[in-house]
């Protein structure tokens, strides 16, 4: 019998910031100078998810224009829509829940992906083949938290992968399949753990990141904890579509700029 031929793909040193932005230009600097601008097993860790980097922040949006690439809100509102659930629910969540599905049909341009699938969709209305009703995760983690007076240090998870539907396709589904929650009742603080199969850096990266801290927030709220931290591990991270050019000048206009702020 043949021996099966694997590639070895060491573990990568795990990269640990403050919030989104900065997460993601320290993954794409480790990509930039990865042999095929990919890399596996990448840990990162933001301490601070709420910080904004306005220099890394100027230096995307005109990588994207550019580019004619969805905005950094647009995909993070396929993790959580934070602009419609302030503005157009005004902080309701069940308001939220409820409108959600028809929002998500009519901004089909301004999410820049297929109206048939978000990751907040699934979160909201689990429901595999052959389940009675959709599951609202979310709501059912924010209704266990407030039940519980006595809260004790835990891990909740929650699927997006539909085992009824997504299991048979070649590519396995949502790039994103799962967060973890860990509650930690010394510090009263909620920390959010993701996981990606396969997660690109040039279009969607940075509004996962982005999306994913607007998710921790939301929770934060309802639940009455602090924010902890925003881990995400990604199987596979790579640069792909021919932007590894634009983005090294990212990379370089970012340099530049802190450069200069710092003098």
């Amino acid at each position: 019998m043949a021996k099966a031929r694997l590639r070895d793909q060491p573990i990568q040193p795990p990269i640990d910031t403050g919030g989104p932005f900065s997460a993601w230009i320290e993954v794409v600097r480790r990509l930039l100078v990865a042999p095929e601008q990919t890399t596996y097993y990448l840990m990162v860790r933001m301490t601070s998810p709420f910080e904004r980097d306005s220099i890394v922040e100027r230096a995307y949006e005109q990588y994207r224009r550019k580019n004619d690439l969805p905005s950094i809100d647009g995909i993070a509102a396929t993790i959580f829509p934070r602009s419609f659930y302030l503005f157009s629910c005004k902080g309701d969540r069940r308001a939220l829940y409820e409108r959600y599905p028809a929002y998500r049909t009519r901004a089909a341009r301004f999410f820049g992906k297929a109206t048939a699938f978000s990751y907040f969709d699934r979160l909201t209305r689990w429901r595999p083949r052959g389940t009675p009703a959709p599951v609202n995760q979310l709501e059912s983690f924010i209704e266990r938290m407030r039940r519980h007076k006595t809260k004790r240090t835990a891990w909740f998870y929650y699927p997006t992968i539909d085992p009824s539907r997504d299991l048979g396709k070649i590519m396995g589904g949502p790039c994103l399949s799962a967060i973890d929650l860990k509650y930690e009742t010394d510090a009263n603080a909620l920390s959010l753990f993701a996981a990606y199969r396969d997660h690109d850096f040039a279009e969607k990266a940075l509004g996962n990141y982005v999306g994913l801290t607007y998710l921790l927030e939301f929770l934060c709220e309802h639940t009455k904890t602090e924010a902890g931290v925003v881990m995400c591990i990604s199987t596979r991270a790579r640069i792909e579509g021919g932007f590894g050019a634009d983005l090294r000048r990212v990379v370089s206009a970012v340099d530049t700029a802190g450069t200069r702020s710092s003098k």
